[in-house]
């Protein structure tokens, strides 16, 4: 039996993790085998932009740079690809297309950006398989409840297939495990009744790579 868990706690945890997400939004880094070490961070003027920085081993700054398309973008997300990282950013409330994927090179220079063409979504994570094929969780909005969304993309930010998951209440995304066998784990939060006063359970939902849940 998997356990419940009072949704007043749970909201909560979410807050204080919201908190510290947002303390630590200046942080998000990833370091490559050679040791070099990319932070992506929040920067604000006339719109929200993104700063990258890349150093060595030693702590040594190799280059730095702004990325700023004048759309307002903030990065939830960064991972490794054979070519640098891929950026994950959030994109207005507003806008048709609720995040962008970035491909930025070890290089210091831009290859490409891919808004999705997803909308009333809230971006999480963002995974890189060996092949460079891409894989975001978010929470899509449907109605007056969100579901537990699931991206998957190709090594150039096109998108092979969505899917969404729900437990009847709010299920929200919480993170993506690519497993060794190739199919894919989203942790998900899974509320029955009111997020204030039901419960939720964590769940393991399990895609294959083709987007078929499979558990």
């Amino acid at each position: 039996m998997k356990p419940l868990y009072n949704a007043c706690f749970l909201s909560a945890l979410l807050i204080g993790c919201g908190a510290v997400a947002q303390a630590q939004e200046d942080k998000l880094a990833v370091t490559d085998p050679s040791g070099a070490t990319y932070s992506v961070s929040g920067r604000y003027g006339k719109n929200d932009y993104i700063h990258i920085t890349k150093v060595n081993a030693r702590g040594d700054l190799l280059w730095e740079a702004d990325y700023d398309t004048g759309v307002n973008e903030k990065p939830v997300s960064v991972a490794l690809n054979s070519e640098g990282i891929i950026i994950l950013a959030t994109r207005p409330l507003n806008d048709s297309r609720s995040f962008s994927l970035i491909s930025y090179s070890a290089q210091n220079y831009l290859v490409w950006e891919r808004p999705s063409d997803a909308r009333d979504s809230i971006p999480v994570s963002v995974k890189v398989d060996k092949e460079d094929r891409i894989y975001v969780c978010g929470n899509v909005k449907v109605a007056t409840h969100y579901n537990a969304g699931l991206w998957k993309f190709d090594n150039n930010g096109s998108m092979f297939w969505d899917v969404e998951y729900t437990a009847g209440g709010n299920s929200y995304a919480q993170q993506i495990q690519l497993l060794f066998n190739g199919d894919i784990s989203l942790g998900v939060s899974a509320f029955f009744g009111s997020d204030n006063y039901g419960q939720y359970e964590r769940r393991a939902v399990i895609y294959d790579g083709s987007g078929r849940q499979l558990r």
